[in-house]
């Protein structure tokens, strides 16, 4: 996982999020992240160690995403190809859809986003 940097583009910002959780042991639902006796923590939190898919997305804007509105960025793009191909919210595929679905959510947007970069 790379720290998050203001430099950071959409793109990066979506594959290091899909690295976070492509293995299914660090995929969290129901929640943005956990800890590992998955009690909730925030996302950037160095206890942080199962993320849901908008989790992981908060966590590799880190504080400077935030600042800059990068995360904002990156959600528009998650929102408008969770709502054409799943005609759902990306926190329902997380949650109700499972871990394969998420995966392809994020492969999908970080086609998309390239695309239009």
């Amino acid at each position: 996982m790379t720290p998050a940097t203001t430099e950071r583009s959409v793109v990066e910002v979506l594959r290091a999020a899909r690295e976070r959780i492509s293995d299914p042991e660090r995929w969290h639902q129901y929640g943005l992240s956990v800890g590992p006796q998955d009690q909730p923590v925030h996302p950037n939190s160095p206890a942080a160690c199962r993320w849901c898919v908008l989790g992981s997305i908060y966590a590799e804007c880190g504080v400077c995403g935030w600042e800059n509105g990068l995360h904002e960025e990156v959600e528009e793009y998650l929102d408008r190809v969770a709502h054409r191909d799943f005609a759902r919210a990306p926190s329902e595929i997380n949650d109700h859809i499972g871990h394969d679905a998420t995966l392809r959510l994020l492969d999908t947007t970080i086609e998309v986003a390239e695309a239009e970069a």
